[in-house]
């Protein structure tokens, strides 16, 4: 589990116009790995959160306050053929809320299908050979 929260407070002018902004954010990541039988099939699965919370005013009229909260799921299978190919696999879940003056909700669902890394015939190990490292994705 990864947990992450800064605070940022920004005092600042621009022209004659004072600028002032305080952001809170909290992340969390849990992530899950493991393999079914062998290592050249992996898995991975994973929940994320991140809330955003600004608080802006400029000149001292009218602040705006907003909030952002990002819920997300992702499930990831990897298949390897060791220095000669990966493929990876996997779809990944986000609902996003917004809120501001009004409260609306926004659901995105973004999936990956297919990556595949493509290694050189040589060999990462081989003197003098480098791997190509080209990415192809296929759908996203």
């Amino acid at each position: 589990m990864i947990l992450n929260g800064t605070i940022h407070d920004n005092q600042s002018f621009f022209g004659f116009r004072n600028y002032t902004g305080l952001q809170k954010t909290f992340y969390a990541n849990l992530i899950y790995q493991n393999i079914f039988g062998n290592t050249n099939h992996q898995y991975k699965a994973g929940l994320s959160y991140l809330l955003d919370d600004y608080n802006e005013t400029l000149s001292g009229v009218n602040p705006r306050i907003r909030q952002e909260s990002v819920l997300g799921a992702f499930f990831e299978y990897s298949y390897t053929i060791p220095e000669k190919l990966t493929v990876i696999a996997g779809g990944r879940w986000i609902s996003i809320i917004f809120t501001e003056q009004d409260l609306r909700q926004e659901f995105i669902l973004s999936m990956t299908l297919l990556k595949m890394y493509i290694y050189g015939k040589c060999g990462a190990k081989a003197a003098g050979c480098q791997p190509t490292g080209r990415k192809i994705t296929v759908f996203s």
